[in-house]
């Protein structure tokens, strides 16, 4: 099963890039450009739950415009699901935490915000910078998830049923219904020596282990 997906996947991407390997002139420029002779790959991949499409970032030539596109695995069918557009609305929020103004230029020009697929695959969770916001494929419009507390939060989950998102806010673990409302706390006490719900690296001779 998992070389059937990777075949499908070079299928797809050699799909997807084919108009970007079309012959044409080659210049100096072009061999040291950020695209390469290749032209610019698709990024963050990911599956449908349903697993008919897969869904991906696809950015232009100068790589400051980028779409989110989804391409059926039987059909080879392209369409664009959230728009250059949409998707800055959606991207990291920069003006505060970043003071060097080349540096916000870059972010706000490149980067996109990570998304999650709900498990009914109607709605998509944008995440960046600790802002959560979740993407209503039909309507085409996105509403604040937990707007109170996003600002900070991480690693957010569905439920196997789609109802709930799971994230971590101050190192404790909260829970918010996806239809909205208010976010409860599910535990108590996290801090930076108490981490519910955080990964963190641990040494071996922390737990007593020797080493040598």
């Amino acid at each position: 099963m998992k070389q059937l997906r990777r075949a499908i996947v070079v299928a797809l991407l050699c799909l997807v890039a084919a108009p970007l390997l079309a012959q044409k002139k080659l210049t100096i420029e072009e061999i040291f450009s950020d695209a390469g002779l290749t032209g610019r790959m698709p990024e963050q991949m990911k599956w449908t739950p349903d697993g008919r499409k897969l869904a991906f970032i696809l950015r232009d030539e100068s790589g400051s415009r980028g779409d989110l596109w989804a391409v059926d695995a039987a059909t080879g069918e392209k369409q664009v699901l959230v728009s250059h557009e949409q998707l800055t609305s959606l991207a990291p929020r920069v003006e505060q935490a970043v003071k060097d103004e080349r540096e916000r230029e870059r972010l706000r020009r490149y980067s996109v915000a990570g998304y999650l697929w709900s498990p009914d695959g109607k709605a998509i969770l944008f995440t960046s910078a600790g802002k959560m916001d979740l993407y209503d494929l039909q309507a085409r419009a996105a509403k604040p998830v937990a707007a109170a507390l996003s600002d900070g939060a991480s690693d957010p989950k569905f439920s196997p049923d789609g109802k709930w998102i799971s994230f971590v806010y101050r190192h404790d673990i909260w829970l918010v219904a996806t239809a909205g409302g208010e976010p409860r706390q599910l535990t108590q006490g996290g801090d930076e020596n108490v981490l519910h719900g955080d990964l963190d690296w641990v040494y071996p001779e922390e737990l007593g282990v020797r080493t040598g």
